[in-house]
Order: C-alpha cells, then sequence, then structure tokens
C-alpha cells in the first residue's frame, strides 16, 4: 500500500507507463563447450513498451529509467555427473549476475534459473548468456527448457496517473516497508 493507503496495483498494457517483455528461443542454438553465449531469441512472446528486440541485437533496451525485475531461464541437456550448466544477465556488455548447477546423473538436463532486480537508466540494453562444460557442444532445449528472458518494469506506476500516489523504492533501491 502506498502513502494513501490504496494499492500499487496497475493493470500493465499499452499506454500505462510500464514495459515488459519475453523473449525466447524455440530453435535449437549450438553452445559451445566453456565458452559463454549468448543467447539468439528467435521469438518475442509479448512487449508491451517496445523494449524486446528479437532481430537485431537479441537484448532488451531499457527505454525508461527505473526499477526493473529480470528473470531467466535455459536448460542444457545431455550433462553428465558433475558437469555445469550456467545462466547469466549482462548489463550493458558486462556481467552482473550469474547462477549454475551441476549435474548430479549421466546424460541427465540440468535447468538453471535466474530472477534479479536492477536500477536501470534510460539507453542501458540487457543480454542473456549461457555456458557449460560436458566437453562438446550441447544444443539448446527446444521444449519445455527452452531458453527464455522477462524483463518487467516494477515501478512504472509510481506517481503516475496509472498508478497513482509515491514510490515505494527508495533512492538507494531497496524497498520501504509501511
Amino acid at each position: 500500500r502506498n502513502n494513501n493507503g490504496s494499492t500499487q496495483w496497475v493493470e500493465v498494457s499499452a499506454g500505462s507507463g510500464a514495459h515488459l517483455a519475453k523473449m525466447s528461443r524455440n530453435a535449437a542454438q549450438s553452445i559451445p563447450n566453456a565458452t559463454w553465449t549468448k543467447i539468439d531469441f528467435d521469438v518475442e512472446d509479448y512487449d508491451v513498451g517496445g523494449i524486446a528486440d528479437p532481430t537485431t541485437n537479441n537484448r532488451f533496451n531499457v527505454i525508461h529509467t527505473g526499477k526493473y525485475l529480470v528473470t531467466a531461464s535455459w536448460g542444457g541437456p545431455g550433462l553428465d555427473t558433475n558437469e555445469s550448466a550456467q545462466i547469466a544477465i549482462y548489463i550493458n556488455g558486462s556481467l552482473y549476475s550469474r547462477e549454475f548447477d551441476l549435474a548430479y546423473e549421466t546424460d541427465r538436463p540440468v535447468k538453471v534459473d535466474i530472477s534479479n532486480t536492477y536500477s536501470l537508466n534510460a539507453g542501458d540494453y540487457i543480454e542473456l548468456y549461457v555456458y557449460q562444460e560436458s566437453g562438446e557442444s550441447q544444443n539448446t532445449m527446444t521444449s519445455y527448457d527452452q531458453p527464455f528472458m522477462n524483463v518487467v518494469q516494477i515501478d512504472a506506476a509510481a506517481g503516475t496517473s496509472a498508478g497513482g500516489g509515491s514510490s515505494e523504492w527508495t533512492d538507494a533501491g531497496s524497498y520501504v516497508f509501511p
């Protein structure tokens, strides 16, 4: 709830001021062994605000300065015991966060997820990179664990006619509890 007791829930739609998009990779993409590889998205699942770029740069372009929730996932197929699959969020070409998982038995897919919030500026861009150590190239999965990334602006409604009230985020980026 904001300062006047009302919630700041807002329907996110074209014209609401918020940006959100999801891109995924349906076709198999070869991921070389022990090499960080950028995911070349081939599907724009949705894009409110025009931030997804699945054809030119395979990235999300930040249009408005604000707080963003970024989530992503990919599955590394055919990994053997103690071989790893990793996932990373890059902002403006630099690593910002990453996660990894190890296969626990032979020839098993390993799914790796990542989620974080970021304070981003207009002009920033967000990319998804993946990595695997199986000793050979692996293709991304093309069904239930295909690579995807979601980007959602989480503070767009604050102070606008769509959301009303004041933001619950401080300038330092932490949540202000009522």
